[in-house]
């Protein structure tokens, strides 16, 4: 999901690193990084990968009893070539729940004394 935020996962997006390395041109520092981000975006695009959906494969035990353990880039693709016949709006949903429930989660490991700081 951050590699999502940062990177992005479409054409979409592309403006969106031009508009950050045009902000970041006197900072050569950070440039390099948005360059190197702008770079995963267009490899990604190309290679077909999508964040968000690489993401929820990581969640997924088993699809009809055969586990799913395999973590790398080809296995998550494989599992998603299982997962077809799932809507792109179900995953969204579940991506965006299960988002929501892990900075909930995070949340509530900080101590009371910081959480005016955080928010």
């Amino acid at each position: 999901m951050v590699l999502n935020e940062e990177v992005g996962h479409n054409f979409n997006d592309v403006e969106t690193h031009f508009s950050k390395m045009y902000a970041l041109i006197n900072n050569p520092a950070k440039l390099k990084i948005q360059i190197d981000n702008f770079r995963q975006l267009i490899y990604s695009i190309d290679n077909g990968q999508n964040f968000i959906n690489m993401a929820y494969a990581c969640l997924i035990h088993s699809i009809d009893g055969v586990e799913c353990n395999d973590l790398t880039p080809t296995g998550l693709s494989e599992t998603l070539e299982k997962l077809k016949m799932v809507q792109a709006k179900s995953v969204k949903k579940k991506s965006t729940l299960f988002q929501k429930k892990l900075i909930s989660n995070l949340l509530s490991l900080i101590p009371e004394s910081l959480k005016t700081r955080v928010n």
